[in-house]
């Protein structure tokens, strides 16, 4: 019996009848829960009103930020392609331009450039001559001149790459390149579908920057892959017109940005708080786009690289997936136009939550933060106004500067509308979801979007809200101090917290659920295997997105926290051949996969089980079917005697102990 036959069997038994499955179709891609992270999850018992910020202390994953190698240089690259350089008049319109109509947004530092000869896969192929090399392997290189960019991003668009390819991009030195393997592209990507992109630019890998006018894209292949393996092509590329450390301070005499403060200039005063803030940079339709963001702290101390920037940044798992973060990005001394050493990730960040209601958008970025940055410490109390605050920021894409000033209000503010305008009104400290604040020194530009607003609390200094924009500006008087006019609006973190952000940043005050969590069955009809979710919002948005998935009810049920005593993680990974999903309540077994099959990738745990039976659990039974590579389970017994009789299963016992009801 197949196991289509099964399901149909299933479907005329009595609603009773629970089942359950590991498996599932290509099209629920790794993540899938993770990236919106709506799973159940249990109330907490005490809500944190602040946590400290840590340093990251030197280890060897912190240290290496980025991988820099030694090209494995192909003789020459296959093909050279060199674009028109742009006229003077575009050069210039490019400067300073902003996402949308409010002068606080996103300012824009890179456009998109076409590349008609690579737009395809099989135009790209034509172009790919490849060399062996002395191991056996095969490379290949391409190369690409864009006039006057200061960097160059290329957005690979992939097909399908052998397992353990190496890319490789370097500039016109090419004594060192910057290497992404196979396995962290197509984890970007997996991330992209599971937040339901399946358009291109949801299979579309931004390579990290380049500095310069000249790129070269070099892609080795392990010696038993064959070239015609490689299907990508490179439509676009993103021609960035200021670099990460370039500054846009040098104004005329009298101009109003003058008045920014530089940080550097202010000692050692804001240093713990200068290391949490950090550049970003992301690709959106080709151009790139720079706002700042800042790296919180996690109850449990566990260094994890979370951020906080603002919604109308960006809000969704594709732009995340092409993040750059730049930390350090400071003068060398006080208004000194050159930057200190810096440290960027390149590999992109998970996307977890986004609302306009605070303008939040929170991430947890891939990579390992560098040794001496900060995770920031936060508050969840109200501030009162007349609170004494500062912000610290990347206006104009440039080096890190800070403003000065206190909460004039509380404000309500809409959603930006398409043009990027917004309105904001008064309000009440209960109902309010933003500051209004007031500056005395400095203020915010474009590029400053997402900054954290920072008060003192007891001697300390906390994140306590993000930055949404404003009117602040300044003009030089005739004695030469600065007038300072305007006011900017900053998200209440309070509220996200409250909201969303609790559930990640005080995992340890939750407490045992008191009931369990349904586990959702999906059967895809292409594959003929199942996908299993506990999370609401996965099961829903399936359900939106997945025209071949046939949602089956609830299969059975279970405890979503390892607080519960007696229960043991159940752990989830994606086989990125077959695009099913596999189960196991094993921690050897768990260990065992991730070091051997290297195309299964691992996604943490899906949810909690018992090892041995005890209380009202039973249990769920493991098959395997050879034929199709994926194990089935089920928690009837009246399933598990049928598919006994079927010769295409082999029965492997009893997998672990679940549950029939909440």
């Amino acid at each position: 019996m197949n196991i289509k036959k099964f399901v149909a069997y299933r479907l005329v038994l009595v609603s009773a009848l629970l089942l359950a499955a590991c498996g599932g179709g290509g099209e629920v891609p790794p993540g899938s829960a993770s990236n919106q992270q709506t799973a159940t999850v249990a109330e907490e018992v005490k809500l944190l009103a602040q946590f400290d910020g840590i340093t990251v202390p030197p280890s060897p994953e912190s240290i290496k930020t980025s991988t820099q190698v030694t090209p494995r240089r192909a003789t020459n690259p296959s093909r050279t392609i060199s674009l028109p350089e742009f006229s003077k008049k575009q050069q210039q319109s490019f400067k300073q331009r902003s996402k949308s109509g409010d002068r606080m947004g996103p300012v824009q530092v890179g456009v998109a450039r076409s590349l008609q000869e690579t737009v395809t896969d099989a135009a790209t192929q034509t172009s790919l001559r490849w060399e062996t090399l002395a191991d056996g392997t095969q490379v290949t290189a391409i190369k690409i001149s864009s006039p006057g960019a200061l960097e160059i991003r290329l957005g690979l668009r992939v097909t399908s790459l052998p397992r353990q390819t190496v890319l490789r991009v370097y500039g016109q030195d090419a004594s060192s390149a910057e290497e992404v393997s196979e396995k962290t592209i197509s984890e970007s990507i997996e991330r992209n579908r599971s937040a339901g992109d399946v358009s291109d630019a949801g299979r579309t890998y931004w390579l990290p920057p380049v500095a310069g006018s000249n790129i070269t894209l070099e892609v080795q292949i392990p010696k038993d892959a064959k070239p015609g393996d490689v299907n990508f092509s490179l439509p676009t590329l993103s021609h960035l017109f200021t670099d990460a450390s370039q500054t846009e301070r040098e104004r005329d005499i009298g101009d109003a940005l003058e008045c920014n403060l530089d940080v550097t200039c202010a000692g050692s005063a804001y240093d713990q708080e200068s290391a949490a803030t950090v550049q970003l940079r992301f690709v959106e339709d080709g151009a790139t786009y720079n706002c700042t963001g800042t790296t919180l702290a996690a109850a449990d101390n566990s260094l994890t690289p979370y951020l906080l920037t603002a919604n109308h940044c960006f809000n969704n798992q594709t732009v995340a997936s092409t993040l750059v973060a730049t930390f350090f990005l400071r003068s060398t001394t006080c208004n000194a136009l050159t930057s200190r050493t810096t440290a960027r990730l390149t590999t992109g960040a998970t996307w977890l939550y986004s609302s306009s209601e605070a303008d939040t958008t929170f991430v947890r970025l891939n990579s390992p933060m560098p040794a001496g940055a900060r995770l920031a410490g936060w508050a969840t109390s109200v501030q009162n106004i007349g609170t004494q605050a500062f912000g610290l920021h990347h206006p104009q894409a440039d080096l890190q500067l800070y403003s000065i000033g206190s909460i004039a209000s509380y404000r309500n503010c809409s959603a930006p509308d398409a043009q990027g305008t917004y309105s904001c009104t008064s309000a009440s400290q209960t109902s309010s979801k933003f500051y209004e604040v007031d500056w005395t020194q400095g203020i915010t530009e474009g590029g400053s979007s997402g900054s954290a607003l920072w008060a003192t609390i007891a001697g300390s200094r906390y994140v306590v809200g993000s930055l949404r924009g404003g009117t602040s500006t300044c003009t030089k008087a005739a004695a030469g101090n600065y007038i300072y006019t305007g006011t900017d609006t900053y998200g209440r973190f309070d509220v996200a917290y409250n909201a969303a952000l609790k559930r990640w940043l005080s995992p340890a005050t939750e407490a045992p659920p008191t009931s369990r969590s349904a586990v959702y069955r999906f059967y895809n009809a292409s594959t003929g295997a199942h996908f299993y979710t506990t999370s609401a919002a996965e099961r829903d948005q399936v359900i939106a997105t997945l025209k071949n998935f046939a949602y089956e009810g609830v299969a059975f049920y279970a405890y979503t926290s390892a607080l519960n005593s007696g229960t043991s993680p159940v752990y989830r990974f994606y086989n990125r051949d077959s695009g099913s999903h596999f189960y196991t309540i094993s921690a050897a077994e768990k260990d065992w996969v991730i070091a051997t099959l290297k195309n299964y990738v691992y996604e943490g745990s899906a949810w909690n089980g018992q090892m041995t039976a005890g209380g009202t659990a039973v249990p769920i039974y493991r098959f395997f079917n050879p034929s199709r590579s994926t194990h089935f389970f089920t928690i009837s017994e009246t399933e598990k005697n049928i598919v006994q009789t079927n010769p295409s299963y082999q029965f492997e016992g009893i997998a672990y102990y679940s549950w029939t009801t909440p």
